[in-house]
């Protein structure tokens, strides 16, 4: 299949405009609405849902999305790595949830570079879902995650154990009142995290701010004010107080990776280093 169709695909099921994904890929209108027709007969279905100036994806076109987004994804990485593997480099593609990169890797992925100069790594950002689908699928070589999937034949490492307290910018107040205050933040760190919040917190209502990510947390509480659990560092607190009679609560990191990839001996000294 043609690239060039998915990626204007995938450009217009973004901007559902034809002159912004004209303008974004330059072409002229008219290319991308046959790129589009192309696409349509090359799939056999209709993808687009042409409304005057509406444009929506089909049922159709939803699920192929999905599947144009990975063929995207896979035809990047197999250029790049091929062109790596020209110069004799090591690559590795790794993913992880946002919230593990902050706390767990940022520090490991400087040190891996440093280490060995010749690797180099290409960061996928995902929800745990997709992260296991992609690293199923061999996109992924490795993926980092809170909770275990039930199936897979991935190999399993545990890593240290993280460790989530609660800050505040008003840290004079019991835990349980700044839990239940409409400005505390919830952090998504998990299912786990979640029944622990519930079994710690059981009169608290839910809360009016969910994030999926503790950097985002850290940021409204700094300019908004309010509470949240964060794993943090006495450095990095920046500006936040620890709220030392809270329940601590704690959360355990895996990293998942095949041992079947041809890169398995630098995921295996990857992993020793963590």
């Amino acid at each position: 299949m043609d690239v060039a169709l998915l990626k204007t695909f995938v450009e217009l099921s973004r901007s559902r405009h034809f002159g912004k994904t004209a303008k974004a890929l330059f072409l002229t209108q008219s290319a991308v609405s046959a790129r589009i027709k192309a696409l349509e007969q090359s799939v056999g279905v209709c993808l687009l849902s042409r409304d005057r100036n509406n444009i929506h994806l089909t049922a159709a076109g939803q699920k192929f999305l999905v599947y144009a987004e990975r063929m995207l994804l896979l035809w990047n990485q197999a250029r790049h790595d091929t062109a790596l593997q020209e110069e004799n480099k090591e690559f590795l593609v790794l993913g992880a949830l946002p919230s593990i990169w902050d706390t767990t890797l940022q520090d490991n992925l400087l040190m891996w570079r440093k280490e060995r100069p010749q690797l180099a790594l290409q960061v996928e950002v995902h929800g745990r879902d997709t992260l296991l689908k992609l690293l199923h699928e061999g996109i992924l070589d490795a993926a980092f995650v809170f909770d275990l999937p039930i199936r897979g034949s991935f190999k399993v490492q545990e890593l240290n154990q993280l460790q989530l307290r609660l800050y505040s910018t008003l840290p004079d107040l019991p835990a349980a009142e700044l839990v239940a205050r409409e400005d505390y933040i919830y952090v998504d760190w998990g299912e786990a995290f979640r029944s622990q919040h519930l079994q710690m917190f059981t009169q608290a209502p839910p809360a009016m701010l969910q994030v999926s990510h503790g950097r985002l947390a850290h940021n409204l509480l700094n300019q908004q004010g309010g509470s949240a659990y964060l794993s943090l560092t006495p450095d990095r607190a920046n500006g936040l107080t620890l709220v030392e009679e809270a329940p601590v609560m704690q959360r355990d990191c895996y990293a998942l990776y095949r041992t079947d990839c041809a890169n398995v001996a630098l995921l295996e000294w990857m992993m020793s280093t963590l």
